[in-house]
């Protein structure tokens, strides 16, 4: 556990057992010095990623190797400084996906939800993973093969309700936010394909898990698997 979750974990620990007063004054304390510290320690441990690199990320007794570059901005530095990103969502897949399941990633990033997943599963099951960024497609196949993952397909194109090409566009501070909706002004746009699930996959026969993370496409990816949702009831996990 990284020094972030230790603390999270004893903010609520200590909580049970001060008074309300007593516990709103030391968080406000906190949150006007001590939270600086630890704020300095992350910048200062920051500066020593520099270049692409491979970590281990480990969450609960699952442990897996993931490669993470600096250019990417958010994510990646999340994962360097503190190790596995959005811990609540794995727990869901975790809990979700039985032995032998299948799992849709839509919107897979660098791939840390499918290789989660994959570590799961234990090379059983299958993994189908949906990435329409070529860095990220390339450094998630380059993260399939460091762990030497059989059970993960991924594929290089968004996911929505029409066959079509787009514009994304992104920000250098954090490309995982990159969006189709130009919500500001972007570092740099690109073009990718949409297809929908259906057309792609309307025989499979089981999906047991879906995650659903695309910056404001949900809605969309909903209404192009609309008919295999309908078919195979999987159990759906939704930025919204």
């Amino acid at each position: 556990m990284d020094a972030f979750a230790f603390l999270h974990a004893l903010r609520f620990r200590i909580r049970r057992h001060l008074p309300t007063w007593l516990f709103d004054f030391l968080f406000s304390l906190w949150l006007r010095i001590g939270k600086k510290f630890l704020n300095a320690y992350y910048y200062l441990k920051l500066r020593a990623f520099k270049k692409p690199t491979t970590v281990t990320v480990e969450h609960g007794d699952v442990k897996f190797q993931i490669c993470i570059d600096p250019k990417n901005g958010f994510i990646d530095e999340y994962v360097f400084l503190r190790g596995a990103y959005e811990p609540h969502i794995l727990d869901l897949i975790q809990k979700h996906l039985p032995s032998g399941g299948v799992f849709f990633d839509v919107g897979a990033n660098i791939g840390q939800h499918s290789l989660f997943a994959a570590a799961c599963l234990k090379e059983t099951g299958q993994i189908y993973a949906f990435e329409p960024l070529q860095p990220f497609y390339k450094q998630f196949q380059k993260s399939i093969s460091t762990n030497g993952f059989n059970n993960i397909k991924i594929y290089n194109f968004a996911c929505g309700n029409s066959t079509e090409q787009k514009q994304i566009y992104t920000k250098f501070n954090n490309a995982g936010g990159s969006s189709t909706f130009k919500l500001w002004e972007p570092d740099a746009t690109n073009t990718i394909d949409i297809k929908k699930i259906d057309d792609m996959f309307g025989d499979i026969q089981k999906i047991d898990l879906m995650k659903i993370d695309v910056e404001g496409m949900e809605y969309a990816v909903l209404q192009g698997s609309a008919n295999l949702i309908a078919r195979l009831r999987p159990k759906l996990i939704i930025e919204f």
